[in-house]
């Protein structure tokens, strides 16, 4: 049964040995005080007999030491550690932005899970997924969240408006108190009623390869706000393997 440790039959035959070198031992003593020829014989059983009672002293004062060892848990590979158990996820890795979104390899359904996880999370109005075409400084919209306009986004050049400075700058930007008429022209997400957007590039080796743009009614606070730059920080390499992989 597992968890129990078998008993070996080395100890239990050196502790009948070391009974008989004690017996014919003691039969012979006799003969050792006489000096006859089975002096020998006892001496080889007393040899017998000390080194049994060594082993059998190590083995059971390292009893207790092997025992605690069995006890504790197996350490995992770090590289068999799944998504949701590695420590460098947030505290609640189940609600990681990047739960389950690279089982897809391609762009467009990765683009369309990131923004299904973020309006679980955060109960979004609007979202676009933006990625970067290969080999170019521009971004095209390829993923969509409750997005009714007719007109799809723009593409952009990174630097140019709001959007393209956040990919330029490789870092999260917030527009807040946002005016019901606000256009259209610097963000995606303009014509929409929601009073901030957060704009979220992928950053790999300083590079943005693709970038995610929400829309919401209010604030994120500071503590959820960290799964958006979990977002940012690992999501561009996972990103990049996926086209590593396209590439091949």
């Amino acid at each position: 049964m597992k968890g129990k440790s078998k008993i070996s039959p080395i100890p239990v035959l050196l502790i009948a040995v070391a009974f008989s070198g004690m017996a014919v031992f003691a039969a012979n003593w006799n003969s050792f005080l006489l000096g006859k020829s089975k002096i020998y014989l006892s001496l080889a059983f007393l040899a017998i007999l000390l080194l049994s009672v060594g082993y059998l002293y190590l083995l059971f004062t390292k009893l207790p030491k092997v025992a605690s060892e069995n006890n504790v848990p197996e350490k995992k590979d770090p590289d068999e550690i799944p998504e949701n158990d590695n420590p460098d996820i947030e505290k609640n890795p189940s609600r990681s932005l990047l739960k389950s979104v690279f089982t897809k390899n391609d762009i467009k359904g990765i683009g369309e899970k990131i923004l299904r996880n973020l309006a679980t999370e955060f109960e979004i109005v609007q979202g676009i997924f933006f990625f970067r075409v290969p080999g170019e400084d521009s971004f095209k919209p390829v993923a969509y969240y409750a997005y009714y306009s007719d007109k799809p986004p723009k593409e952009f050049i990174s630097g140019e408006g709001i959007t393209g400075q956040a990919v330029a700058d490789n870092k999260i930007t917030v527009i807040q108190n946002i005016p019901d008429d606000y256009g259209s022209a610097i963000s995606g997400l303009g014509s929409g009623k929601a009073k901030i957007i957060y704009i979220i590039p992928l950053v790999h080796e300083k590079e943005s390869l693709a970038v995610v743009e929400i829309s919401c009614f209010k604030e994120i606070d500071e503590e959820r706000f960290s799964m958006l730059s979990q977002l940012m920080r690992e999501g561009g390499p996972r990103m990049a393997a996926v086209l590593s992989a396209q590439d091949k």
